[in-house]
């Protein structure tokens, strides 16, 4: 009695070790929306043909502006990466 028990026993174990073993579920991945100002290039304004003092003096103050907004920008996308990178790796 105590072999067949240990016969059927290391059958039911070799027929198991056949089947594939169950996987964990991938968890979904979590995703940011991005603003859509941040997929647009950065635009420098430019002087005109023939141009004035005033108009380097402006172009000047434009630059700049211009530089801070596309700053914004890219530090917007910065952000969104790092929190969506921060909740894949807090994911389960």
């Amino acid at each position: 009695l105590i072999l067949t028990a240990l016969a059927v026993s290391m059958t039911l174990n070799a027929a198991c070790a056949w089947l594939p073993r169950p996987s964990a579920p991938r968890p979904t991945p979590i995703l940011l929306t991005v603003a859509d100002t941040v997929r647009q290039p950065c635009r420098m304004p430019l002087l005109p043909q023939s141009p004035t003092q005033g108009d380097v003096d402006a172009l000047i103050i434009q630059s700049g502006l211009a530089i801070i907004e596309c700053d914004a920008r890219r530090q917007l996308a910065v952000d969104i990466l790092d929190a969506q990178q921060t909740a894949i790796k807090e994911a389960p």
